[in-house]
């Protein structure tokens, strides 16, 4: 029986959802800065996405080991992952907020939400090799 009071993907959406406060707080910062709400939100996801990188290695997956090569190869992968479901949850809000007139700080977390369970898994198992 596991008793860690967090599991690993309860770690990975604790450190998602500081991640989503700092993606929102960017990108309605540069929404209210003039730029256009699509481009706030990637300066938004691109923001959070290291420091999710960072927070996950130390703590979710308890990876302390700081080698170059290794770091670098599970940052690469982390951000490749990250994009790929950073591409769906822009698709989301766009089509929420285009096709369903949804306001956009609702349609922003609902992207988050559906975009971060994939993210988790394809972390979890490819980037830092748990397979538990």
């Amino acid at each position: 029986m596991n008793l860690q009071p967090f599991s690993k993907i309860s770690k990975f959406y604790v450190i998602g959802a500081s991640g989503l406060c700092l993606n929102y707080l960017v990108s309605i910062l540069l929404k209210d800065l003039g730029l256009w709400y699509l481009h706030s939100n990637l300066g938004g996801i691109i923001f959070s996405m290291h420091t999710n990188f960072l927070f996950n290695k130390i703590w979710t997956f308890n990876d302390g080991i700081f080698t170059i090569t290794r770091t670098i190869s599970q940052y690469l992968k982390f951000i490749g992952f990250s994009s790929i479901s950073s591409i769906i949850q822009i698709m989301l809000v766009y089509f929420l907020v285009e096709y369903y007139h949804m306001l956009y700080a609702m349609a922003l977390i609902i992207s988050v939400l559906i975009s971060g369970f994939l993210n988790f898994i394809l972390n979890k198992t490819l980037t830092f090799n748990k397979i538990k």
